[in-house]
This record gives C-alpha cells, sequence and structure tokens, in this order.
C-alpha cells in the first residue's frame, strides 16, 4: 500500500473507525497504529484503499476509503446490480424493481464519495471537518449482515442491518466552509430465492439509502420452498466527510436442507400372558405378566406403569400374583418420547371366583 494511501487510511481511523465493533477489542490492546490494531484483528490489505476480512464461509466484512477504495465498492455495487436486473428479468416483481431503484442510489452517492475523496487527496488529506468546541464528535455505527436456511421450514433467509450516529458534547456541529459536516449514510439489502412446484420465487427488501447524523437501516427477507435456493445480505456504513470512509458485511447463502420428517404418532399397546377372564379358586393365586409395545414417536422413551392407578415402576413389562376373591386387574402404561409426544394404554384381566363345590349351610367348599 502506498504512503500516500496509509496516510489517508490513518486520517480516516482516526475520524471514523473507533466505532467500529471489529475493532472494540483491538482498541483495548497495545499500540495506537490503527493500520496495526486492524491487521491484529484479522484485516488483509486487498489492493490500495480495501482491507478485508473473512467472518466465516461466506460472511466478508471490507473497509474501502479513498479514491481507489470507493472505486472498488462502486463495482461491487455495479456486480450486485447486475444481478438484481437479472432476477427481475426472470421475476418482474415492485419489489425487485424498489431494490434496483435503491441500489442505484447508492451507487450515484458511491460516485459522489469518489469526487469527495479526489477532493480531499488534491488537498493533501490534510484538511477535515473541525467543531467550533475542543472536545470532537463521537462517532458511533454498527452493521451486520446474516443468511441461512430455514431450521423449522424448508427455505431461506437473509437479514441486514445498519446504524450511524454523532454525538457533539458542543450540542451542534459546525463546518468549516466548503467542507460537509460529519454525517453518515446507511444502506441495508437482503435477498431470499427458493424454487416452488418448479418455478423459482423471490424476496428482495432494501431499505435506504439513508443520510444523516443518527440514521439506521434494515432489511429482512425470506422464502419458504426448495433446492436451488440462495440468500444473499448486504449491509453499509459510510461516513461521508471530506476523507470519506464506509464499511460494509456482505453475506451469502445455497442451501436450503429439507426439514426433518415429522415423527409418525406414538402408540402403546399393552397386554399380558393371561387370558381376559381368569377363574380360580379362592386361595388360588395366578401370576400375571404385562408387555407394554410401542411405536412411532421418537426415541428414547419414558413409560410409567400403573397398576389399578398406583404407580409401580418403569419400562415395559411387569408381573404380579393375583390371588383371592373375584376383581379387576388393570396395568395403564404413560409413554414419552423424546420429541414430546405422549400416549397411553391399558389392559384389564378380570378374575372370577370359581366354585369347585356348594353345600347347603356350608357356602363354596375348595378341594383338599
Amino acid at each position: 500500500m502506498r504512503r500516500s494511501s496509509i496516510a489517508t487510511l490513518l486520517l480516516c481511523l482516526s475520524l471514523f473507525a473507533t466505532g467500529s465493533p471489529g475493532l472494540a477489542q483491538a482498541d483495548r490492546e497495545a499500540g495506537d497504529d490503527p493500520l496495526a490494531r486492524m491487521e491484529r484483528a484479522g484485516w488483509k490489505i486487498e489492493q490500495d484503499g480495501v482491507l478485508r476480512r473473512e467472518l466465516r464461509p461466506g460472511k466478508v466484512e471490507t473497509f474501502v476509503f479513498g479514491v481507489e477504495g470507493f472505486t472498488w465498492k462502486l463495482r461491487d455495487l455495479r456486480s450486485q446490480l447486475r444481478i438484481l436486473r437479472r432476477e427481475f428479468a426472470a421475476n418482474p416483481t415492485p419489489e425487485l424493481r424498489r431494490a434496483i431503484g435503491s441500489h442505484r442510489k447508492v451507487i450515484a452517492s458511491t460516485l459522489r464519495m469518489i469526487e469527495r475523496a479526489r477532493t480531499a487527496e488534491a488537498r493533501g488529506q490534510a484538511k477535515s471537518p473541525v467543531m467550533v468546541c475542543i472536545e470532537p464528535p463521537t462517532i458511533n455505527f454498527a452493521y451486520d449482515a446474516a443468511a441461512g436456511a430455514k431450521t423449522q421450514s424448508r427455505g431461506t433467509w437473509a437479514n441486514a442491518s445498519a446504524d450511524f450516529g454523532v454525538y457533539s458534547p458542543c450540542g451542534s456541529l459546525s463546518e468549516v466552509p466548503d467542507d460537509p459536516e460529519i454525517s453518515g449514510e446507511v444502506y441495508a439489502y437482503a435477498f431470499a430465492k427458493t424454487t416452488v412446484n418448479g418455478a423459482e420465487t423471490t424476496a428482495t427488501v432494501t431499505d435506504g439509502p439513508r443520510s444523516g447524523y443518527n440514521v439506521s437501516a434494515s432489511a429482512d427477507a425470506g422464502r419458504n420452498g426448495g433446492s436451488p435456493c440462495e440468500s444473499f445480505a448486504y449491509a453499509s456504513v459510510t461516513s461521508s466527510d471530506l476523507n470519506p470512509s464506509s464499511y460494509s458485511q456482505s453475506t451469502s447463502n445455497e442451501s436450503c436442507p429439507a426439514s426433518p420428517e415429522p415423527a409418525s404418532a406414538l402408540q402403546a399397546t399393552v397386554y399380558s400372558d393371561q387370558p381376559s377372564t381368569i377363574s380360580q379358586g379362592s386361595q388360588a393365586c395366578t401370576t400375571i405378566t404385562w408387555t407394554v409395545a410401542i411405536s412411532g414417536g421418537t426415541a428414547a422413551y419414558n413409560t410409567r406403569l400403573y397398576l389399578n392407578d398406583t404407580f409401580v415402576g418403569h419400562g415395559t413389562t411387569y408381573s404380579r400374583s393375583v390371588c383371592g376373591a373375584p376383581q379387576d386387574v388393570t396395568l395403564r402404561a404413560e409413554v414419552v418420547d423424546s420429541g414430546g409426544q405422549s400416549g397411553s394404554a391399558s389392559h384389564t384381566t378380570t378374575v372370577e371366583y370359581f366354585c369347585f363345590e356348594r353345600r347347603p349351610g356350608s357356602g363354596c367348599i375348595e378341594p383338599s
């Protein structure tokens, strides 16, 4: 990077980069050189006037300044505009028409930034807006772009946001004659595209460009559908002072995986190894074993067993000896799967009293 470019970079950063969320941590590190701080934070010199860093695959942050930097940004914006026009030719929606208009406005303002940077370079990068009071203004800004595949349904989404604010300890900003006041421009753009029944469907949202001392922009787009699909988000914050500079962030996504098939309905059945009706004498006992069969739902399962409404344990099998007087014995199973589905089932066994011999005055006599 040329020495004159570095001088411009240091001036731009001194005016603008203090509010960058990406440099907040680096500012606390040792060293006062803004370029060194940016390199420690992962920024790399792309060309004169352009520094970039990859936050993750598909998500890139860019800082531009000076004529070379804004010329690079102009090419990037025109490339995005060509994509929008191509989408409009295939699917001429009103929202795509509005997005093209917004993008053209950003391109026009970028051309103005190039002229402003050229003026600053002609003056030797020495002049910048000053304050009437001693304390300089505080510039705060933030920007973010995100895009990805939907998780609750099949589809894709994108969102972008940008904020710029200037606080003056004097209460107002004043300008040097022929120089602009310190202000900012924000722009947010989000695009999502999927395929439904073989036809492409898109969502395109833009906000801005908007300029001022305290401005913000946000865009959120999403579409349900299948492959092929894509989404893209772009957020930009520009300081439009005499030495203009700009941060932007872009994210792209080309996936919209099929959402998992919903689990089938949970079903439970209880059966026993004994007939539904048992006949036995008053002193006889019969052991009954119940088994719980589970189908559907999502493993693992939690099963609670109740014998005649009394909790008797977990699991899928239970045994009990049934003796004495006639009675109904019911085992109920309540099942919950790992996905939260619940089901229940029960099985009732009737125990009858069988009299081997009945004598007058003696009742039923058991065999010896």
